[in-house]
C-alpha cells in the first residue's frame, strides 16, 4: 500500500487456491507449509509466478518424500 499499486480491498480481496486439481494430485495434497527466498518482492511477482513455483517445489518435495 506503500507504493500506491494496491488499495487495502485489492490487498484483502484474495480468494484459497486449490493447488491438488481437486485432489487429483497427489503431490500436492500432504505439502507441508515451507518459506523460501526468490530475491523478489512479493508485491513483484505475478500470481503464476508464485503458483507455478509453489506447484514446482511441492512436488519436489513429494518425490522426495516418496523415494525414501
Amino acid at each position: 500500500m506503500r507504493t500506491g499499486r494496491y488499495t487495502a480491498e485489492q490487498l484483502l480481496n484474495y480468494t484459497a487456491v486449490d493447488l491438488t486439481s481437486s485432489g487429483e494430485e497427489e503431490a500436492m495434497r500432504e505439502r507441508d507449509e515451507f518459506n523460501f527466498s526468490v530475491n523478489i518482492q512479493l508485491s513483484e511477482a505475478s500470481i503464476n509466478y508464485v503458483r507455478r513455483n509453489l506447484v514446482s517445489l511441492s512436488r519436489e518435495q513429494y518425490e522426495r518424500k516418496v523415494s525414501t
